[in-house]
């Protein structure tokens, strides 16, 4: 029967060999590895190739995680493996909060799609400055900029195929 320890060491060693396993979360795992051997912070930073300071970031991640992981071992219904590849894993960033809506990006995009005589604009195409104007005549946001509306419609545009995708006739 393995000791927990052991159990981690070999759920990280396949994690680091497993082709789909992202490349942020095998340099993590090479770090804890190291450090489980080495238990010195710049020679792991050496033998990964990182920065020391990534090294102590992720080293004092595990210290801070482990003991308490450890705690939970025994426990029926804890997810062990799930646990240590948590403790790889990015944690959630701080970040401003979208300033719009998924709903209200998706009514600016229809928005476009309309022609501008369905929303009496006396006029034959739509302009980023006319659009932004239309949004907020209609409540769709309090406020938006033509610069945000380029934004939208050039994140929901479909990409074009590089190549012909048609086949060609042998005439």
């Amino acid at each position: 029967m393995q000791t927990p320890m052991e159990e981690v060491r070999e759920w990280l060693e396949r994690w680091v060999c497993a082709a789909k396993t992202p490349q942020a979360v095998v340099m993590r795992c090479k770090i804890i590895l190291s450090y489980l051997k080495r238990k010195h912070t710049k020679l792991v930073a050496d033998e990964v190739g990182c920065h020391w300071n990534t090294a102590n970031t992720w080293i004092k991640r595990w210290e801070g995680a482990i003991p308490e992981i450890l705690e939970h071992w025994t426990q029926e219904g804890f997810d062990r493996k799930q646990a240590i590849f948590d403790l790889v894993q990015d944690q959630p960033r701080s970040g401003r909060a979208p300033t719009y809506s998924a709903e209200q990006v998706t009514k600016v995009v229809a928005l476009a799609c309309e022609p501008p005589s369905d929303s009496q604009r006396p006029i034959t195409h739509w302009t980023l400055r006319e659009l932004a104007e239309e949004v907020v005549m209609q409540g769709i946001a309090d406020s938006m900029s033509p610069a945000s509306v380029g934004r939208f419609l050039k994140s929901e545009r479909s990409q074009a195929p590089q190549k012909p995708i048609l086949a060609k006739s042998k005439n």
